[in-house]
């Protein structure tokens, strides 16, 4: 599958649908009324060790064998969909969907996109997922890039693109 790195992050879900669809449209009939939408797809982003990520679809696979039930846990927060309750190892690119942000305004290169599509629309996905995250995109108060802010200054009024550029503004700020 291709797509513009100028393109947003709705964009590449509604690709991935479009391209599910048609090549497995036949087995998709089978088992859903419709065909799938962005909204069956979840974009995770992970740059970490291969084995984690294992570890995290191992951890699935044996609650759903034990078919566990959490639903005490996210009804405590309305903003927690817990599915299997197994954390992804990295991090969600869910909220980047409603955002002016490219593809090519990540750093995607040294990353791998996991995409994860429910089969049909009363089942749950595979992980944990917090909804109704906040981004802040702006310019790094170190490096002035414009950037995803994901780090947060002691003091809650600066913001930094990565933990780096806080260390390195601490003799100043």
């Amino acid at each position: 599958m291709q797509i513009s790195k100028r393109k947003g992050y709705l964009d590449l879900k509604r690709r991935i649908a479009d391209c599910i669809n048609a090549n497995y449209g036949k087995y998709l009939v089978a088992t859903r009324d419709q065909p799938l939408t962005d909204a069956d797809v979840r974009l995770w982003k992970f740059s970490g060790e291969k084995l984690h990520l294992v570890d995290a679809c191992e951890d699935i696979r044996k609650k759903a064998a034990g078919d566990q039930d959490m639903s005490d846990e996210s009804q405590k927060d309305p903003d927690l969909e817990l599915n299997s309750g197994v954390e992804f190892p990295g991090e969600t690119l869910e909220p980047f969907i409603s955002t002016s942000q490219t593809l090519e305004d990540d750093t995607l290169e040294s990353s791998v996109v996991v995409v994860e599509v429910r089969d049909n629309l009363n089942q749950g996905f595979a992980f944990k997922y917090l909804k109704n995250q906040r981004i802040y995109i702006g310019k790094c108060e170190f490096c002035t890039q414009k950037k995803i802010l994901k780090v947060e200054c002691a003091c809650k009024r600066v913001r930094y693109c990565t933990p780096e550029c806080l260390d390195k503004d601490k003799r100043w700020h």
